[in-house]
C-alpha cells in the first residue's frame, strides 16, 4: 500500500484549515487504497484531543530526509498564519508535493517565519523569490515602501498585504495546486503558474448534534448546512444555539436587502477585521443601515 504524508495544521489549533481538515481526515483513513500518515507540530497535544487519527510530528520529516523517502506523496495545506503553517513551509521547501492552498495571499506567512513573529529576512526572500511577477521595482526598494506604509514601521501590520501575494516559494514547490473557488484560479494564474490547477469547492458537513440548534423554519437549506458545517468543532451547546440564532437572524436580514459581512473562525489582525470596520465607517449612512458585520472567533 503506498503511503502519503498528510501536512496540515491539526485541532485543537484555532484555526478553520484544524477543523476542517479533523473532518477530512476521518473520510481519508477509512479508504483502503493508501495510507495516509498524518503530521503536524504538538502531535501530543492533538492526539490527547482526539482519537479518530494519530498525529506525528512533522519535524522528523523536516529533518530526516531518510525519512521521507518512505512516502509516495506529499500532502499540504497552506494558509497565511506563520504560526500554523511556517513548519509546513520549511518541509516544502526541500520536498515537493500537492499544495492545497486555503488562500492565496500568502504575505503574513512569509512575513512571520520567526515563529509568527516579524521575520524581515524572511520578507526579504520572498520578494527576491517574487520580484519578477510582482512589479518593476526591486526587492531592496519594495521591502523600503512596506516598512515606510506600516504602522510603527512594522511590516507585520502591512495595510495592501494584496498588493504582495508572495506565492511564488510555494508554487514552485508545488507538483500541482488544489483550491476551493475559481476567484483562487484567477490569482494563481496571475502569478504565472503554469501547472495543474483544480478547484474543489469545500463540501457541507451535516452534524447530527446540531439540529436542535437550528429551529427557524424561514432559513434555507445553504444557510442550515453552512451552520452545520461551521458550527462541527464547538463542543459548548449554549454557544451553538446562539450562534446558530445570530446567523439564522442575518438569513432573514439578508431577505429583507441587508448586506451580511462575516467572519468566522480565526479573528486577529491577519483577517484585516480593522480595515472592514474602517471601510463601513467611511460609508454614507443610508449604506451602513443595510450592512450587518458579524465577527465570531478570536486571535490576536
Amino acid at each position: 500500500m503506498k503511503k502519503i504524508a498528510f501536512c496540515s495544521p491539526l485541532l485543537p489549533k484555532k484555526t478553520g484549515i484544524a477543523a476542517f481538515n479533523h473532518l477530512f481526515i476521518q473520510q481519508l483513513i477509512k479508504q483502503d487504497k493508501f495510507q495516509f500518515d498524518i503530521y503536524d507540530t504538538d502531535p501530543q497535544q492533538s492526539n490527547k484531543f482526539q482519537q479518530s487519527y494519530q498525529a506525528r510530528d512533522i519535524r522528523q520529516l523536516i529533518n530526516n530526509p531518510q525519512a521521507r523517502k518512505q512516502y509516495h506523496q506529499f500532502i499540504y495545506h497552506f494558509g497565511n498564519n506563520a504560526r500554523f503553517h511556517y513548519p509546513t513551509l520549511r518541509l516544502l521547501r526541500q520536498q515537493p508535493g500537492i499544495v492545497v492552498l486555503h488562500d492565496t495571499v500568502m504575505y503574513h506567512l512569509m512575513v512571520g517565519q520567526n515563529e509568527g513573529e516579524l521575520s524581515l529576512a524572511g520578507l526579504w526572500l520572498s520578494l527576491q523569490h517574487n520580484n519578477t511577477l510582482i512589479n518593476s521595482h526591486n526587492s531592496k526598494q519594495q521591502l523600503q515602501h512596506i516598512i515606510n506604509s506600516s504602522p510603527d514601521k512594522n511590516p507585520v501590520y502591512y495595510p495592501y498585504p494584496q498588493r504582495f501575494p508572495l506565492l511564488k516559494e510555494i508554487l514552485n514547490g508545488a507538483l500541482s495546486v488544489v483550491v476551493h473557488s475559481q476567484t483562487a484560479v484567477a490569482n494563481i494564474l496571475k502569478q504565472g503558474y503554469a501547472g495543474q490547477l483544480q478547484v474543489i469547492k469545500l463540501p457541507y458537513h451535516r452534524d447530527q448534534n446540531t439540529k436542535q440548534a437550528i429551529t427557524a423554519t424561514s432559513a434555507d437549506n445553504n444557510v442550515k448546512e453552512y451552520i452545520r458545517s461551521e458550527l462541527k468543532p464547538i463542543t459548548d451547546k449554549k454557544l451553538k444555539r446562539l450562534i446558530a440564532r445570530q446567523l439564522l437572524q442575518q438569513s432573514r436580514n439578508k431577505k429583507q436587502g441587508k448586506t451580511i459581512i462575516t467572519n468566522l473562525g480565526f479573528a486577529g489582525s491577519t483577517k484585516r477585521i480593522d480595515v472592514i470596520k474602517k471601510a463601513i465607517y467611511c460609508l454614507p449612512q443610508t449604506l451602513k443601515d443595510k450592512i450587518i458585520l458579524l465577527i465570531i472567533g478570536e486571535g490576536h
